[in-house]
Parts: structure tokens; C-alpha cells; sequence
């Protein structure tokens, strides 16, 4: 075993390396490394955790306990560690650039289209991963200060923990219909109120109709009477002053209809370097593709996990719509499992919020009952939230 693949396999068995190297992939050359590194995806995802007692005593039978155990003595030590996969990285990013490189040359594609695809792979490269620094460093650049690590946006069920994270992921999941792209610009509105720059990449609707929406949000005017331009004067200078409040707020919206996460991720690190980011919006996730699996799975495991760490590489928080499946239209209660193509989306998810509408509200003309089942929240608690939704404006408010 070449020595850089065998320290980089070694630092992995490591919890803590192990995660940061499995959110780029399997990086290894050599059959018995990427074999290893498998197991350890295997055990991690079964018992959640990689301890050596878990890792031999699970071993397959085509895998040596003796040159595993071997591995395990070979210590090195955290800031080693942190070097060693470093550099790894660096060369697993050109060699697999280097490879592109060569299945290009021998297809004899257009240069224009060469050019493209290239392009296209080092932002991919570049989005994939994350610079490790050690722990010092973390507390050196008071990176835990509570100003820096949270944008409250007064959420209820977020309150206790100071509103959302920075650098975290929220997915918000629902059947077509039910109100997904709604809540999210009820979110956005609230982040726009507390002075939040939001990036709204919209694969479903177009900006103006998007604009619309949110003006009839807050302005608690029916969508149809302004689609229709059927507004009353005094409504009109409503909508006026929505618009002005509009014009000023930080909110920017790119409503390419078909885009590739590669595209989306270098379009967002583009702009924040002109304007840092609070919010990413997505709408939604199943309408992002990707260059990279070759089953619709693989695909939505790519996108999910290219989203988290464009989180993490702008430090804001991105908020995703999601699609629910069919099969939670037989049940009241949405679960995580029925996120489509779910696999990745429930691991890399710090929030799920799944909606539900099932209660027409006797008490109030042309509104429902709108729950919204927290049903994963990494940093806090977990819970249903009843919202009272106006159907006619969006506008959605949180019942105590």
C-alpha cells in the first residue's frame, strides 16, 4: 500500500476524519483501501459510529483481522491526521480531473464543449470539499460565537435554540399542493423583516409570480384579485407600499426553470462574494440535477450532499423544499422515510419539517389547519406545529 493512501486510510479511523472525508466520497485507489473505507460507510451507517470493536467484529470474510489490527497501531497523531488527508484530497481532486481529462480527449468532443465540461468539474471539485482545521484553530476564531452562529427569525420551535444555524440544512417536505413553495416564502419573508440577505433559486415558478405571491402574503390580499388586477383603491396603495418595502429588501431570486447543482453552487459562492449570504432557498430539490450517479438515488445523494456543504462552505443556511412520496397521502402524519429517494437527504439534514393540511377551520372563512412535524432537528427539539394558513394570501401564522 502506497504510504499517502495508507495514512489517509489510517486518519479515518477516526470518527472525526471519517466524517469529514465520507461527505466527499470514496477518494481511495487501491481495492483493499476503498473496500475498507466501505466497510467503515457500513458500520457507520448500521451502528452509527466507526469504534474498532464494532469495525473488526463486523469485518467481512474477505477481509484480514490481522491487517486491520494493524492499521489501528499505526497512530497518528490529530494535526498529522488533519495534514495527511489534506493533501490527500488535493491529489484525489487531480487525479480524477486528470481523468475527465482523458475520457474527453478520447470521445473528441467540440472544444467549446470540452471547455464546458471542465469547467464544470472543478466547481464541482471546488463545492465538494472543505478546508480542516483543527480544533485550536476552530476556538482561535471564536467561531462558536452565538452572534455569528444563529439567524434568529423568530420561529417558535426554533426560539429556544436562537433561530437557524449557520452552516446547517433544513429540509421542508410535502405533497404537491400542500404548501411548500407557500411556507418558503413565508420564511422569506420573515428573514426579510430581520434584514436577512435570502438567494431564492426557484425551479418552479418565474421571479414575478414569486414577487406576486410574497406581496399578497403580506399584504393579506387574495392572489387572484391581484393577478386580475381587480384591486380597490385603498388595496392598491397597499400593494404600493409592499412594493417599496420590496425594492429595498435584500432578496434575490434566480428562476433558472432547469439547473445543475454544479451551476447552482457556483452562481451562490459568485454572489456572496459581492454580498455574504444569510438564506439559500430552494424550490425544490427534486428539480436540481446532477452530472454526477447514474441512478435517479445516486443523483438525489449527490445534490443533498453538495447543498450541505455549500451551507457550510458560505456559512448561511439553506432551506430546500422537497417532494414527498405517494405513499404518505393514506397517512395523517408524514414520515422521514417518505421523502423521495430519501437516503442521503435524511443524513445530511440538520431540520425536517414535513406538512401536513388535513383540517378545514370551522372558526375563520377560507383558512385550513397547517401542521408542520419537525421530525429531525439535530440541534434541538423535535415536535409538531400547528400554523393557521390563509389559502387565498399564503400567509401562514403559528398558533400558540
Amino acid at each position: 500500500m502506497e504510504l499517502s493512501e495508507k495514512n489517509a486510510i489510517v486518519s479515518c479511523l477516526h470518527e472525526d476524519t471519517f466524517l469529514k472525508v465520507r461527505a466527499i466520497g470514496n477518494i481511495f485507489l487501491e481495492q483493499a483501501t476503498k473496500q475498507l473505507f466501505e466497510h467503515l460507510q457500513a458500520v457507520y451507517d448500521k451502528y452509527g459510529n466507526i469504534d474498532k470493536k464494532v469495525v473488526l467484529e463486523n469485518l467481512p470474510a474477505n477481509m484480514s483481522v490481522i491487517s486491520i489490527k494493524k492499521l489501528y497501531d499505526a497512530y497518528i497523531t490529530p494535526t498529522m491526521r488533519e495534514v495527511y488527508i489534506k493533501d490527500y484530497v488535493e491529489d484525489y481532486k487531480h487525479r480524477k480531473l486528470n481523468l475527465l481529462t482523458v475520457d474527453l480527449i478520447k470521445k473528441k468532443i467540440s472544444q467549446e464543449d470540452y471547455e464546458k465540461l471542465i469547467f464544470d468539474e472543478v466547481i464541482n471539485l471546488t463545492a465538494e470539499t472543505s478546508e480542516i482545521v483543527s480544533a485550536y484553530d476552530v476556538l482561535k476564531n471564536d467561531a462558536f460565537e452565538k452572534s455569528d452562529e444563529n439567524i434568529n427569525i423568530q420561529l417558535p420551535f426554533l426560539q429556544a435554540e436562537g433561530g437557524f444555524r449557520r452552516g446547517e440544512f433544513t429540509i421542508v417536505g410535502a405533497r404537491p399542493s400542500v404548501g411548500k413553495t407557500t411556507y418558503i416564502n413565508n420564511l422569506i419573508i420573515r428573514a426579510l423583516t430581520h434584514k436577512k440577505t435570502c438567494l431564492f433559486f426557484s425551479a418552479e415558478m418565474p421571479s414575478k409570480r414569486i414577487i406576486q405571491n410574497i406581496i399578497c402574503t403580506i399584504s393579506g390580499i387574495a392572489k387572484d384579485l391581484l393577478y386580475q388586477n381587480q384591486l380597490t383603491d385603498e388595496q392598491e396603495m397597499i400593494v404600493a407600499q409592499v412594493k417599496d418595502f420590496l425594492k429595498e429588501a435584500p432578496l434575490y431570486i434566480n428562476d433558472k426553470e432547469s439547473i445543475e447543482i454544479g451551476e447552482l453552487c457556483k452562481h451562490a459562492i459568485d454572489f456572496h462574494k459581492k454580498r455574504p449570504i444569510d438564506f439559500i432557498f430552494v424550490d425544490y430539490l427534486q428539480y436540481i440535477h446532477s452530472k454526477q450517479g447514474d441512478t435517479l438515488r445516486e443523483k438525489i445523494n449527490n445534490i443533498s450532499r453538495s447543498l450541505k456543504q455549500l451551507a457550510r462552505k458560505l456559512n448561511c443556511h439553506m432551506v430546500v423544499a422537497a417532494q414527498l412520496s405517494r405513499d404518505s397521502e393514506g397517512r395523517t402524519r408524514p414520515a422521514m422515510r417518505d421523502l423521495k429517494e430519501s437516503g442521503a437527504i435524511e443524513q445530511d439534514a440538520d431540520i425536517i419539517m414535513l406538512l401536513a393540511r388535513n383540517e378545514v377551520n370551522q372558526g375563520i372563512k377560507y383558512t385550513e389547519w397547517m401542521t408542520s412535524h419537525v421530525v429531525k432537528n439535530r440541534n434541538g427539539r423535535v415536535g409538531d406545529y400547528r400554523m393557521l394558513f390563509y389559502k387565498y394570501s399564503g400567509l401562514m401564522e403559528e398558533q400558540k
